[in-house]
């Protein structure tokens, strides 16, 4: 479009974008992948309704409708996270630098 030199972005929001503006586009730099989408609730929400929406939500996965939903929202197959394997590896990424608090 012209308006940038560069910019970063994901592989599978990529892959969705019309094939001519993947073809106007040249990756420079691929990073290593890491886990996509963290669904979290707050540990204040009674386990059993934090079970419950994992459920329902991993279940959207289980109908064709359901998957369309997904698909939309770029999150073809959910799964239950594990922390080490998931989330732990972004911790030697050192993105505390990156973070701005809001105060509003």
């Amino acid at each position: 479009m012209g308006d940038f030199v560069g910019a970063g972005g994901v592989n599978t929001t990529l892959q969705r974008e019309e094939p001519t503006l993947k073809e106007n586009l040249k990756i420079l730099y691929e990073t290593s992948g890491y886990a996509p989408h963290p669904f979290i609730a707050n540990p204040r929400v009674p386990l059993k309704v934090r079970n419950a929406v994992t459920e329902a939500f991993i279940s959207l996965s289980y109908s064709e409708s359901g998957r369309k939903l997904l698909d939309d929202v770029q999150i073809p197959q959910p799964i239950l996270s594990d922390y080490q394997r998931d989330f732990a590896p972004l911790e030697n990424l050192k993105l505390e630098k990156f973070v701005v608090l809001y105060e509003g």
